[in-house]
Protein backbone atom coordinates (compact mmCIF):
# COMPACT_ATOMS: atom_id res chain seq x y z
CA UNK A 1 0.00 0.00 0.00
CA UNK A 2 1.33 3.07 -0.95
CA UNK A 3 3.05 5.14 2.03
CA UNK A 4 3.00 2.29 4.10
CA UNK A 5 5.97 2.20 6.70
CA UNK A 6 8.18 -0.40 5.97
CA UNK A 7 8.60 -2.41 9.39
CA UNK A 8 12.72 -2.60 10.12
CA UNK A 9 12.46 -4.81 13.48
CA UNK A 10 15.45 -7.02 11.68
CA UNK A 11 17.07 -4.62 9.57
CA UNK A 12 20.42 -2.86 11.09
CA UNK A 13 21.07 0.79 9.37
CA UNK A 14 23.86 1.39 7.47
CA UNK A 15 26.49 3.89 7.51
CA UNK A 16 25.03 6.01 5.49
CA UNK A 17 21.59 5.99 7.22
CA UNK A 18 19.90 9.07 9.64
CA UNK A 19 17.47 9.48 12.22
CA UNK A 20 15.07 12.41 10.97
CA UNK A 21 12.25 13.81 12.88
CA UNK A 22 8.66 13.69 11.23
CA UNK A 23 9.17 17.61 11.61
CA UNK A 24 11.40 18.03 8.51
CA UNK A 25 9.05 15.30 6.63
CA UNK A 26 5.59 16.73 7.15
CA UNK A 27 6.22 20.26 7.17
CA UNK A 28 8.31 19.92 3.84
CA UNK A 29 5.33 17.73 2.38
CA UNK A 30 2.42 20.27 3.62
CA UNK A 31 4.47 22.84 1.75
CA UNK A 32 4.02 20.90 -1.44
CA UNK A 33 -0.27 19.47 -0.29
CA UNK A 34 -0.79 22.18 1.01
CA UNK A 35 -2.75 20.82 4.08
CA UNK A 36 -2.68 21.30 7.46
CA UNK A 37 -3.18 19.00 10.49
CA UNK A 38 -6.44 18.77 13.12
CA UNK A 39 -5.78 20.27 17.09
CA UNK A 40 -8.07 18.95 18.71
CA UNK A 41 -10.56 17.93 15.82
CA UNK A 42 -10.29 21.22 14.39
CA UNK A 43 -8.73 22.16 10.94
CA UNK A 44 -5.97 24.37 11.03
CA UNK A 45 -6.36 26.94 8.39
CA UNK A 46 -4.51 30.14 7.53
CA UNK A 47 -5.44 33.64 5.92
CA UNK A 48 -3.28 34.63 2.93
CA UNK A 49 -1.65 37.09 5.48
CA UNK A 50 -0.96 34.60 8.51
CA UNK A 51 0.00 32.08 6.40
CA UNK A 52 3.60 33.43 5.07
CA UNK A 53 5.76 32.56 8.62
CA UNK A 54 5.02 29.13 8.34
CA UNK A 55 5.38 28.56 4.54
CA UNK A 56 8.84 29.79 4.86
CA UNK A 57 9.51 27.60 7.29
CA UNK A 58 8.46 24.91 5.67
CA UNK A 59 10.37 25.83 2.92
CA UNK A 60 13.92 25.76 4.47
CA UNK A 61 12.47 22.41 5.99
CA UNK A 62 12.31 21.41 2.52
CA UNK A 63 15.86 22.62 1.68
CA UNK A 64 16.90 20.79 4.81
CA UNK A 65 14.64 17.07 3.38
CA UNK A 66 16.11 17.09 0.07
CA UNK A 67 19.52 17.31 1.43
CA UNK A 68 19.07 14.16 3.07
CA UNK A 69 17.01 12.70 0.60
CA UNK A 70 20.12 12.83 -2.06
CA UNK A 71 22.86 12.43 0.63
CA UNK A 72 21.74 9.41 2.54
CA UNK A 73 20.45 6.03 1.99
CA UNK A 74 17.83 5.74 4.37
CA UNK A 75 15.67 8.04 6.64
CA UNK A 76 14.91 6.57 9.62
CA UNK A 77 12.09 7.85 11.78
CA UNK A 78 10.67 6.99 14.86
CA UNK A 79 6.98 4.95 15.21
CA UNK A 80 5.25 8.75 16.49
CA UNK A 81 1.67 9.23 16.85
CA UNK A 82 1.25 10.78 13.15
CA UNK A 83 -0.42 14.31 12.89
CA UNK A 84 -4.11 13.85 11.26
CA UNK A 85 -3.10 15.02 7.48
CA UNK A 86 -0.62 12.17 6.84
CA UNK A 87 -2.51 10.47 4.56
CA UNK A 88 -2.67 13.79 2.70
CA UNK A 89 1.16 14.21 2.65
CA UNK A 90 1.87 12.92 -0.97
CA UNK A 91 5.46 13.69 -0.85
CA UNK A 92 6.06 11.77 1.87
CA UNK A 93 4.03 8.84 1.11
CA UNK A 94 6.04 8.67 -2.17
CA UNK A 95 9.34 8.41 -0.10
CA UNK A 96 8.16 5.73 1.92
CA UNK A 97 6.70 4.08 -1.00
CA UNK A 98 10.29 4.32 -2.55
CA UNK A 99 11.90 2.58 0.49
CA UNK A 100 14.00 5.87 1.10
CA UNK A 101 11.91 6.61 4.64
CA UNK A 102 11.66 3.84 6.71
CA UNK A 103 10.27 3.11 10.31
CA UNK A 104 12.62 2.53 12.79
CA UNK A 105 10.58 -0.10 15.12
CA UNK A 106 12.59 -1.06 18.66
CA UNK A 107 10.71 -2.64 21.58
CA UNK A 108 14.20 -0.98 23.57
CA UNK A 109 12.88 2.29 22.93
CA UNK A 110 9.91 2.10 24.60
CA UNK A 111 10.96 0.06 27.39
CA UNK A 112 14.20 2.35 28.07
CA UNK A 113 14.19 5.31 26.87
CA UNK A 114 10.48 6.38 28.04
CA UNK A 115 11.28 5.34 31.84
CA UNK A 116 14.72 6.47 32.13
CA UNK A 117 13.52 10.07 30.27
CA UNK A 118 10.16 10.01 32.91
CA UNK A 119 12.71 9.76 35.92
CA UNK A 120 15.23 12.18 35.28
CA UNK A 121 12.13 14.52 34.76
CA UNK A 122 10.28 13.15 38.48
CA UNK A 123 13.86 13.08 39.78
CA UNK A 124 14.53 16.72 39.49
CA UNK A 125 10.94 18.68 39.06
CA UNK A 126 8.40 18.84 42.15
CA UNK A 127 5.38 17.91 40.41
CA UNK A 128 2.14 19.65 42.11
CA UNK A 129 0.22 16.35 41.14
CA UNK A 130 2.07 13.34 41.02
CA UNK A 131 0.55 11.07 40.05
CA UNK A 132 -1.53 12.63 37.01
CA UNK A 133 2.10 14.39 36.32
CA UNK A 134 4.07 11.17 35.96
CA UNK A 135 0.78 9.62 33.93
CA UNK A 136 0.74 12.47 31.58
CA UNK A 137 5.14 12.56 30.80
CA UNK A 138 4.52 8.96 30.04
CA UNK A 139 1.59 9.36 27.67
CA UNK A 140 3.85 12.56 26.32
CA UNK A 141 7.45 10.53 25.68
CA UNK A 142 5.09 7.07 24.55
CA UNK A 143 2.95 9.34 21.63
CA UNK A 144 6.59 10.41 20.52
CA UNK A 145 8.59 7.13 20.14
CA UNK A 146 5.76 4.24 20.29
CA UNK A 147 2.19 5.22 18.40
CA UNK A 148 0.71 1.67 19.50
CA UNK A 149 1.70 1.84 22.99
CA UNK A 150 0.17 5.71 23.29
CA UNK A 151 -3.65 4.42 22.08
CA UNK A 152 -3.47 1.83 25.16
CA UNK A 153 -2.48 4.32 27.78
CA UNK A 154 -5.21 7.27 28.66
CA UNK A 155 -7.87 9.48 27.61
CA UNK A 156 -6.00 11.94 25.61
CA UNK A 157 -8.98 14.34 25.24
CA UNK A 158 -6.74 16.92 27.77
CA UNK A 159 -4.09 16.84 25.92
CA UNK A 160 -5.69 17.71 22.53
CA UNK A 161 -7.19 20.85 24.51
CA UNK A 162 -3.66 21.74 25.47
CA UNK A 163 -2.56 21.38 21.87
CA UNK A 164 -4.84 23.88 20.51
CA UNK A 165 -3.48 26.59 23.16
CA UNK A 166 -0.46 25.31 22.31
CA UNK A 167 -0.89 25.59 18.24
CA UNK A 168 -3.06 29.20 19.17
CA UNK A 169 -5.60 28.02 17.43
CA UNK A 170 -8.91 29.47 18.10
CA UNK A 171 -12.10 28.01 17.85
CA UNK A 172 -13.13 28.27 13.99
CA UNK A 173 -9.51 27.07 13.02
CA UNK A 174 -7.07 30.32 12.47
CA UNK A 175 -4.12 30.48 14.13
CA UNK A 176 -3.70 33.70 15.91
CA UNK A 177 -0.33 35.50 15.31
CA UNK A 178 1.90 33.08 13.35
CA UNK A 179 4.84 34.72 13.04
CA UNK A 180 4.72 34.97 17.46
CA UNK A 181 3.98 31.04 17.23
CA UNK A 182 6.99 30.35 14.94
CA UNK A 183 9.50 33.14 16.86
CA UNK A 184 8.02 31.60 20.40
CA UNK A 185 9.12 28.22 19.07
CA UNK A 186 12.86 29.13 18.24
CA UNK A 187 13.12 31.49 21.52
CA UNK A 188 12.47 28.33 23.18
CA UNK A 189 15.44 26.31 21.33
CA UNK A 190 17.68 29.89 21.43
CA UNK A 191 17.16 29.26 25.59
CA UNK A 192 17.97 25.66 25.93
CA UNK A 193 21.10 25.86 24.32
CA UNK A 194 21.88 28.90 26.15
CA UNK A 195 21.44 26.55 29.19
CA UNK A 196 23.89 24.27 27.70
CA UNK A 197 26.49 26.63 26.64
CA UNK A 198 26.50 28.62 30.19
CA UNK A 199 25.56 25.80 32.89
CA UNK A 200 27.70 22.96 34.15
CA UNK A 201 27.04 19.69 32.40
CA UNK A 202 29.01 17.25 34.86
CA UNK A 203 28.19 16.48 38.38
CA UNK A 204 25.42 17.29 41.28
CA UNK A 205 24.73 21.12 39.52
CA UNK A 206 24.52 19.96 36.35
CA UNK A 207 22.30 22.08 33.90
CA UNK A 208 20.62 18.89 32.59
CA UNK A 209 18.99 18.59 36.32
CA UNK A 210 17.97 22.22 35.95
CA UNK A 211 16.11 21.20 32.11
CA UNK A 212 14.59 18.24 33.86
CA UNK A 213 13.35 20.07 36.83
CA UNK A 214 11.83 23.05 34.40
CA UNK A 215 10.49 20.44 31.98
CA UNK A 216 8.36 18.79 34.87
CA UNK A 217 7.00 22.29 36.21
CA UNK A 218 5.95 23.19 32.84
CA UNK A 219 4.19 19.88 31.99
CA UNK A 220 2.38 20.71 35.82
CA UNK A 221 1.59 23.91 34.72
CA UNK A 222 -1.90 23.26 32.19
CA UNK A 223 -3.24 26.56 32.52
CA UNK A 224 -0.52 29.43 32.81
CA UNK A 225 0.87 28.81 29.57
CA UNK A 226 4.11 26.97 30.35
CA UNK A 227 3.46 24.06 29.04
CA UNK A 228 3.70 24.60 25.48
CA UNK A 229 7.39 25.55 25.83
CA UNK A 230 7.95 22.06 27.80
CA UNK A 231 7.27 20.15 24.46
CA UNK A 232 9.70 21.02 21.83
CA UNK A 233 12.24 20.94 24.78
CA UNK A 234 11.77 17.28 25.66
CA UNK A 235 11.70 16.51 22.74
CA UNK A 236 14.98 18.08 21.45
CA UNK A 237 16.21 15.84 24.59
CA UNK A 238 14.34 12.37 23.69
CA UNK A 239 15.94 12.81 19.90
CA UNK A 240 19.28 13.29 21.33
CA UNK A 241 18.65 10.11 23.66
CA UNK A 242 17.25 7.91 21.37
CA UNK A 243 19.82 8.58 18.76
CA UNK A 244 23.20 8.13 21.39
CA UNK A 245 20.86 4.69 22.09
CA UNK A 246 20.40 3.57 18.66
CA UNK A 247 24.21 4.78 17.14
CA UNK A 248 22.21 6.82 14.63
CA UNK A 249 23.34 10.21 13.21
CA UNK A 250 20.72 12.67 14.25
CA UNK A 251 19.22 15.10 11.35
CA UNK A 252 17.84 17.52 13.61
CA UNK A 253 14.82 19.79 11.91
CA UNK A 254 16.02 23.28 11.00
CA UNK A 255 15.36 24.80 14.40
CA UNK A 256 17.13 22.25 16.65
CA UNK A 257 20.40 22.63 14.54
CA UNK A 258 22.17 24.84 16.84
CA UNK A 259 20.44 23.51 19.84
CA UNK A 260 22.09 20.10 18.46
CA UNK A 261 25.99 21.98 17.72
CA UNK A 262 25.85 23.82 21.11
CA UNK A 263 24.78 20.45 22.93
CA UNK A 264 27.73 18.67 21.16
CA UNK A 265 30.42 20.98 21.21
CA UNK A 266 30.03 22.08 25.17
CA UNK A 267 29.48 18.28 25.96
CA UNK A 268 33.36 17.74 24.26
CA UNK A 269 34.63 20.93 25.94
CA UNK A 270 33.33 19.68 29.16
CA UNK A 271 35.38 16.34 29.31
CA UNK A 272 38.16 17.44 26.15
CA UNK A 273 41.31 17.21 28.68
CA UNK A 274 40.27 14.27 31.01
CA UNK A 275 38.86 11.81 27.67
CA UNK A 276 40.98 13.05 25.68
CA UNK A 277 43.94 11.56 27.67
CA UNK A 278 42.43 8.24 27.70
CA UNK A 279 41.88 8.39 23.84
CA UNK A 280 45.06 9.62 23.15
CA UNK A 281 46.93 6.75 25.36
CA UNK A 282 44.60 4.31 23.34
CA UNK A 283 45.80 4.88 20.13
CA UNK A 284 49.34 6.00 21.21
CA UNK A 285 49.18 9.79 19.52
CA UNK A 286 48.96 12.67 21.32
CA UNK A 287 45.81 14.61 22.93
CA UNK A 288 46.39 17.83 19.89
CA UNK A 289 46.39 15.03 17.10
CA UNK A 290 43.11 14.00 18.45
CA UNK A 291 41.78 16.89 19.23
CA UNK A 292 42.07 17.95 15.22
CA UNK A 293 40.88 14.39 14.51
CA UNK A 294 37.23 15.72 16.71
CA UNK A 295 36.83 18.69 15.56
CA UNK A 296 33.68 19.57 13.11
CA UNK A 297 34.42 20.23 9.38
CA UNK A 298 32.62 22.38 6.62
CA UNK A 299 32.01 21.40 2.88
CA UNK A 300 30.80 22.27 0.07
CA UNK A 301 27.46 20.60 -1.68
CA UNK A 302 25.75 20.85 -4.88
CA UNK A 303 23.39 23.60 -4.23
CA UNK A 304 20.27 21.05 -4.34
CA UNK A 305 17.71 22.73 -3.25
CA UNK A 306 17.77 25.48 -6.10
CA UNK A 307 18.51 22.27 -8.82
CA UNK A 308 15.04 20.87 -7.51
CA UNK A 309 12.90 24.09 -7.50
CA UNK A 310 14.68 24.83 -10.69
CA UNK A 311 13.35 21.73 -12.42
CA UNK A 312 9.92 22.56 -11.12
CA UNK A 313 6.42 25.05 -12.47
CA UNK A 314 4.30 23.54 -9.24
CA UNK A 315 4.36 22.53 -6.30
CA UNK A 316 3.64 18.74 -7.32
CA UNK A 317 6.89 18.86 -9.86
CA UNK A 318 8.92 18.40 -6.45
CA UNK A 319 7.54 15.05 -5.74
CA UNK A 320 8.84 13.27 -9.01
CA UNK A 321 12.08 15.40 -9.48
CA UNK A 322 13.47 14.87 -5.61
CA UNK A 323 13.02 11.16 -6.66
CA UNK A 324 15.01 12.23 -9.72
CA UNK A 325 17.96 14.26 -8.45
CA UNK A 326 18.70 11.29 -5.65
CA UNK A 327 18.68 8.72 -9.08
CA UNK A 328 21.40 11.28 -10.36
CA UNK A 329 24.00 11.02 -7.42
CA UNK A 330 23.32 6.94 -6.67
CA UNK A 331 27.53 6.63 -7.16
CA UNK A 332 27.77 9.54 -4.88
CA UNK A 333 26.06 7.71 -2.06
CA UNK A 334 27.87 4.55 -2.89
CA UNK A 335 31.37 6.37 -2.30
CA UNK A 336 30.32 8.03 1.05
CA UNK A 337 28.52 4.76 2.32
CA UNK A 338 32.10 3.10 1.60
CA UNK A 339 34.07 5.79 3.18
CA UNK A 340 32.12 5.86 5.77
CA UNK A 341 32.42 2.29 6.60
CA UNK A 342 36.51 2.62 6.01
CA UNK A 343 36.36 5.95 8.88
CA UNK A 344 34.16 3.03 11.58
CA UNK A 345 36.69 0.47 11.46
CA UNK A 346 39.64 2.73 11.26
CA UNK A 347 42.53 1.45 13.50
CA UNK A 348 44.37 4.48 13.60
CA UNK A 349 44.32 8.16 13.65
CA UNK A 350 46.51 8.73 10.60
CA UNK A 351 43.90 6.15 9.08
CA UNK A 352 41.17 8.24 10.13
CA UNK A 353 42.46 11.28 8.87
CA UNK A 354 42.98 9.94 5.53
CA UNK A 355 39.41 9.23 5.44
CA UNK A 356 38.21 12.54 6.02
CA UNK A 357 40.68 14.18 3.77
CA UNK A 358 38.70 11.24 0.98
CA UNK A 359 35.17 12.27 2.14
CA UNK A 360 36.04 15.83 1.85
CA UNK A 361 37.24 15.10 -1.75
CA UNK A 362 34.15 13.62 -2.67
CA UNK A 363 32.26 16.63 -1.66
CA UNK A 364 34.81 18.58 -3.37
CA UNK A 365 34.45 17.12 -6.48
CA UNK A 366 30.59 17.01 -6.72
CA UNK A 367 30.21 20.32 -5.55
CA UNK A 368 32.69 21.84 -7.93
CA UNK A 369 30.49 21.11 -10.56
CA UNK A 370 28.13 23.87 -9.50
CA UNK A 371 29.37 28.06 -9.37
CA UNK A 372 27.03 28.27 -6.09
CA UNK A 373 27.64 25.58 -4.05
CA UNK A 374 25.76 24.95 -0.18
CA UNK A 375 27.67 23.97 2.79
CA UNK A 376 27.46 21.49 4.94
CA UNK A 377 28.59 20.76 8.27
CA UNK A 378 29.75 17.64 9.99
CA UNK A 379 29.66 17.18 13.43
CA UNK A 380 31.58 14.10 15.68
CA UNK A 381 29.08 13.20 18.16
CA UNK A 382 30.64 11.73 21.46
CA UNK A 383 28.47 9.10 22.19
CA UNK A 384 27.66 8.72 25.58
CA UNK A 385 26.68 4.74 25.81
CA UNK A 386 25.26 3.45 28.83
CA UNK A 387 28.65 1.34 29.33
CA UNK A 388 30.30 4.46 29.98
CA UNK A 389 28.20 6.99 31.36
CA UNK A 390 24.50 7.92 31.67
CA UNK A 391 24.68 11.66 31.64
CA UNK A 392 20.91 12.08 32.66
CA UNK A 393 20.47 9.64 35.34
CA UNK A 394 23.88 10.03 36.69
CA UNK A 395 25.84 13.23 35.48
CA UNK A 396 29.07 12.19 36.90
CA UNK A 397 32.38 14.33 37.52
CA UNK A 398 35.17 13.98 34.61
CA UNK A 399 37.19 12.16 37.27
CA UNK A 400 34.57 9.30 37.78
CA UNK A 401 34.09 9.44 33.54
CA UNK A 402 38.17 8.98 32.88
CA UNK A 403 37.88 6.16 35.57
CA UNK A 404 35.14 4.47 34.09
CA UNK A 405 36.73 4.53 30.97
CA UNK A 406 40.21 3.84 31.82
CA UNK A 407 38.90 0.33 33.24
CA UNK A 408 37.95 -0.50 29.18
CA UNK A 409 40.56 -2.33 27.06
CA UNK A 410 42.28 -0.10 24.73
CA UNK A 411 40.84 -1.56 22.07
CA UNK A 412 37.58 -1.29 23.09
CA UNK A 413 38.32 2.61 23.47
CA UNK A 414 39.50 2.57 19.89
CA UNK A 415 36.72 0.85 18.11
CA UNK A 416 34.21 2.76 20.67
CA UNK A 417 36.04 6.02 19.41
CA UNK A 418 35.74 5.20 15.29
CA UNK A 419 32.18 3.95 15.50
CA UNK A 420 30.54 7.25 16.89
CA UNK A 421 28.17 8.53 14.63
CA UNK A 422 29.28 11.38 12.51
CA UNK A 423 26.08 13.90 12.14
CA UNK A 424 25.61 15.80 8.67
CA UNK A 425 23.99 18.72 9.91
CA UNK A 426 22.01 21.28 7.58
CA UNK A 427 23.19 24.63 7.18
CA UNK A 428 21.40 28.14 6.35
CA UNK A 429 24.05 29.91 5.94
CA UNK A 430 24.23 29.36 2.09
CA UNK A 431 20.95 29.83 1.68
CA UNK A 432 19.96 32.97 3.35
CA UNK A 433 23.19 34.25 1.14
CA UNK A 434 21.16 33.08 -1.96
CA UNK A 435 17.79 34.63 -1.26
CA UNK A 436 17.80 36.85 -4.05
CA UNK A 437 17.36 32.94 -5.87
CA UNK A 438 15.14 31.55 -3.39
CA UNK A 439 13.14 34.78 -3.74
CA UNK A 440 12.54 34.04 -7.85
CA UNK A 441 11.72 30.63 -7.46
CA UNK A 442 9.52 30.53 -4.55
CA UNK A 443 6.47 32.81 -5.73
CA UNK A 444 6.57 30.89 -9.28
CA UNK A 445 6.43 27.44 -7.64
CA UNK A 446 4.52 27.87 -4.31
CA UNK A 447 2.51 31.71 -5.15
CA UNK A 448 3.94 33.14 -1.52
CA UNK A 449 6.77 35.85 -1.06
CA UNK A 450 10.16 35.47 1.00
CA UNK A 451 10.24 38.67 2.63
CA UNK A 452 12.18 40.41 4.19
CA UNK A 453 11.50 40.56 7.72
CA UNK A 454 11.24 36.59 7.38
CA UNK A 455 14.82 36.41 6.39
CA UNK A 456 16.01 38.54 8.78
CA UNK A 457 14.55 36.77 11.57
CA UNK A 458 16.26 33.62 10.77
CA UNK A 459 19.47 35.35 10.30
CA UNK A 460 18.94 36.78 13.67
CA UNK A 461 18.28 33.65 15.10
CA UNK A 462 21.22 31.61 13.62
CA UNK A 463 23.61 34.66 14.09
CA UNK A 464 22.76 34.41 18.03
CA UNK A 465 22.96 30.40 18.23
CA UNK A 466 26.46 30.65 16.26
CA UNK A 467 27.73 32.41 19.26
CA UNK A 468 26.82 29.72 21.23
CA UNK A 469 28.84 27.25 20.21
CA UNK A 470 32.03 28.83 20.64
CA UNK A 471 33.74 28.05 24.09
CA UNK A 472 32.98 29.79 27.12
CA UNK A 473 36.06 31.91 27.80
CA UNK A 474 36.69 29.92 31.18
CA UNK A 475 37.64 27.02 28.69
CA UNK A 476 39.48 28.88 26.01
Amino acid sequence: MLGTLVDTTEQRPGPNDILIGHTTICEAARLISNTNPEVSGIHIKFSNENSQPIRFLRFLELCSLVEAVVLHDTLYTLPAELPTDVDELNLRKRLIYAGIVREYTSARLSEEIIPALTEWIVKNAKLPHPDEDITRIKLILTKMIDRSASRQLINQTSLDNLSQKIYGVNDTGEISRPLERVSDLFEAESELAQKFQSGILLGSNSVLNDIGEQIGINIGDLHHGSYETALPILRTVMYWQVADKIRLPWYPDVMRVPTMITLSRRLKSSLADDVYRVVAQAFETSVQDLIVDDLPYEVGIPPFAALLLSRCSKPEDVIDQILILRDEFTDFRYNFNELEKQRRNAKTIKERKEIRLHITNLFKAVASKYDKQDQSIFENVIGYTPEVIDLLQAPLDPEKYTGDLLNKPYEWIRDWWCSRPVSRLFSITKKLEKLDLYGQLVPRIFEFEITSSYAAFIKEHYSKMRCLTKPPESET
